[in-house]
């Protein structure tokens, strides 16, 4: 296993490895696989009701593993010299894993649909998904989170009503590709600056 891949196993309690990453998930995939990707070879609705679900998931789950992390400090980073290391390794294991998992949604409706839109929808999760963590990780309470993953659901909802019959092209999927890469370099980036900037504040009040 990868640096990025243990360190971000040390954030993950077994309930997490076993529900959030293996129960819950695989539930959404059946769920795809056997309603939404049948409706989405006839509508665009399975698309964006299912992937509704899969982004709603993937924001609230956060809350599991790196909830509020933007707010605190957590003790590992004011106690060993590899915390941020490690932190940011974990972070860059966490957006492997939820690309993965979108796609495969999308896959799944690929598979059945046909529909190159398919791939879209499921880039425009991760996007939505990996720009809103820069939001619910400043948010310490899981009510919270829910109803900042409520939010992200409409926007998803409103893309597909928007761009209903518009896109699925390959300059589309490149400008999706481009704009995923981006933010997740700076969702990776704004909580390692965050957590550096929070390290030196509490070493000033110390030195005042």
């Amino acid at each position: 296993m990868n640096k990025g891949g243990k360190s971000y196993l040390v954030f993950t309690s077994w309930g997490y490895r076993i529900w959030g990453l293996l129960v819950i998930p695989a539930l959404l995939l059946a769920v795809t696989y056997f309603i939404f990707a049948d409706i989405a070879a006839i509508s665009s609705h399975g698309l964006y009701t299912g992937g509704s679900l899969v982004l709603f998931y993937e924001i609230f789950s956060d809350y599991w593993l790196f909830g509020g992390i933007c707010s605190r400090q957590p003790e590992y980073l004011k106690t060993s010299l590899q915390g941020m290391p490690v932190l940011r390794g974990a972070l860059i294991g966490d957006l492997i894993r939820r690309f993965l998992y979108v796609m495969v949604f999308a896959a799944v409706c690929y598979g059945k649909s046909h529909k190159p839109e398919a791939l879209c929808a499921g880039l425009m999760i991760y996007l939505i998904a990996v720009g809103t963590l820069n939001i619910t990780r400043y948010l310490p309470g899981a009510i919270q989170q829910m109803m900042v993953a409520c939010l992200a659901t409409a926007v998803y909802e409103v893309y597909g009503v928007v761009t209903k019959g518009m896109h699925g092209g390959t300059a589309e999927l490149i400008l999706l590709i481009a704009a995923g890469i981006g933010v997740s370099i700076v969702t990776v980036g704004h909580v390692l600056c965050r957590q550096k900037r929070s390290y030196y504040e509490k070493e000033s009040e110390k030195g005042n």
